[in-house]
């Protein structure tokens, strides 16, 4: 099964992102938006594992609840990456320490479970290096 830890937005952030869909939607020649529901922003793709991995790699994502505060979210920019001849709307963030240090925990946390770091740093400018809200087009 492939994995992905993300953050679900809430219901301001959905709708907000909705009402952007809708003026960009009459430029675009064809393609299917992602639910307002599953847009999410990615923190670390895992890829493909097996499923006696997701006990260890959930255990170790608990330890989260100890670190977790609130913070905000600050959307920046749009970008767009091909994916499997789709091309993939972003929406970048601005980058927040905050955001940075929960990315560097969980790479930590996930080292422990035998998955790879990251050898990219975590950047607003880069869909690819996790911290961007994607919606295929």
């Amino acid at each position: 099964m492939r994995l992905f830890i993300g953050i679900g937005l809430n219901e301001g952030i959905q709708n907000y992102i909705e009402g952007r869909k809708e003026k960009i939607t009459p430029y675009l020649t064809t393609g299917k938006w992602t639910y307002k529901t599953n847009l999410h922003l990615t923190l670390k793709f895992i890829g493909e594992v097996q499923a006696e991995q997701v006990h260890p790699i959930l255990k170790e994502l608990e330890k989260l609840n100890h670190h977790k505060k609130p913070f905000d979210i600050h959307l920046d920019h749009l970008g767009v990456f091909e994916k499997k001849n789709k091309n993939i709307l972003w929406i970048g963030l601005k980058e927040q320490k905050t955001l940075i240090e929960l990315y560097q925990l969980i790479e930590v946390l996930m080292a422990k479970c035998g998955i790879e770091l990251d050898s990219r740093p975590m950047s607003s400018y880069n869909p690819r290096k996790r911290d961007s809200l994607y919606g295929a087009l």
